[in-house]
């Protein structure tokens, strides 16, 4: 395998975990860091060179100047949406040098599917169970919608939304004033999603290649931050359910995707719904350890052949250590609930005994960050 493996992304442990995922298989990678950038990310030994980027068109830029020309073909992988969709809105002119995620090997395509109405339409157009949503504008009368409280409201395109402005409107005062508030924030159109109380939420992180869907196993989450719109802090990894395998590979094979996904679902009383599709890499998809999703889908890209990740057939327990301390801050967990729970996992996002710098680097980052405050 000679092709390279170019990492375009925020700062985030989802980058981090994709570089690792690589790194422990003996691949360094070439890592674009766009925006803000929280530099404990750059210490980890798995990162062969980096740029600094303003935004996705100045990484291209430099993409196409210095690897357009390589025997094989680099894979690009994105960990935002953002790169994601510019990615996508280049694909023919960028697919001529570069590896891609894409449906049906078109411009676009992706970044249509971004929007969750139009995955609304789409799950079902496959017969798939979902939730009742409607698009509706800020600035629409509560009389007018299909949909009654309890009911959430959220951006219908991720990488032109904010996760923070995801809301759950209990009352019609409460949609009342979550609409005028997102008004305020220059939202054109809003998502407003029938609320369901559901039992358990599931993270499903895979890839498809050559009409072929890989899917070796699936997380559990067991506690989210912030509370019912953040991410996993405190999950479980387990063996796939086949009503849940099957949906996914319904959708996916019938929309020609190609790459890494990631896809929400909710049960409620033995019944599976889908929420949403994230058309790259997840947060918490370095969990899948052994079977990770970005590694398998660079390896049947690169040879040409579906690599299927080995399939995880028990269950164990992983936490993402740093965020999930702002559970105890917002008294969600005392302490001692905290330090059983750690010391239950398998496997820790940040911490990393083989690739130690970067934990230690955000450790020291927060405590000047609170010193700054004091």
């Amino acid at each position: 395998m000679n092709n390279k493996v170019i990492i375009i992304g925020g700062s985030q442990a989802n980058t981090l975990g994709v570089i690792r995922a690589f790194g422990e298989n003996n691949i360094s990678s070439y890592v674009f860091l766009i925006g803000e950038i929280d530099d404990y990310i750059l210490t980890s030994k798995y990162i062969h060179q980096y740029w600094l980027c303003d935004d996705e068109t100045s990484a291209v830029a430099i993409c196409l100047e210095l690897f357009s020309k390589e025997g094989a073909k680099p894979i690009i992988i994105p960990t935002s949406d953002k790169a994601a969709s510019y990615l996508d809105g280049r694909f023919r002119e960028l697919s001529q040098f570069f590896i891609l995620h894409n449906i049906n090997h078109q411009d676009n395509l992706i970044n249509y599917y971004m929007d969750k109405f139009h995955q609304y339409q789409l799950f079902c157009e496959c017969n798939i169970p979902c939730l009742k949503t409607q698009l509706i504008q800020p600035q629409a009368a509560v009389s007018d919608m299909d949909i009654p409280v309890p009911c959430i409201l959220k951006p219908h395109i991720s990488a032109k939304g904010d996760k923070m402005d995801i809301e759950i409107c209990k009352t019609t005062d409460e949609l009342t004033d979550c609409l005028s508030s997102l008004s305020k924030k220059k939202y054109t159109e809003i998502l407003l999603q029938e609320y369901l109380e559901y039992d358990t939420e599931y993270d499903v992180a895979g890839f498809v290649f050559d009409h072929q869907v890989c899917l070796s196993g699936m997380i559990k989450k067991m506690r989210i931050w912030p509370k019912d719109k953040g991410s996993t802090t405190f999950g479980e990894v387990c063996p796939i359910n086949k009503t849940i395998s099957e949906m996914i590979e319904t959708v996916l094979l019938h929309l020609q995707f190609e790459g890494i996904f990631d896809i929400e679902i909710f049960e409620k009383n033995g019944s599976f719904f889908i929420n949403e599709i994230n058309f790259r890499n997840s947060a918490v998809s370095y969990a899948y350890a052994d079977s990770h999703p970005a590694y398998f889908w660079y390896r049947s890209a690169s040879e040409g052949r579906f690599l299927c990740a080995p399939e995880i057939k028990k269950s164990y327990l992983f936490m993402n250590e740093q965020v999930e301390i702002h559970q105890i801050l917002d008294k969600n967990i005392s302490l001692f609930q905290y330090l059983k729970n750690r010391k239950q996992c398998q496997l820790l996002i940040v911490k990393n005994k083989q690739d130690p710098a970067p934990s230690k680097a955000m450790t020291k980052n927060r405590i000047k960050r609170l010193t700054r405050r004091v």
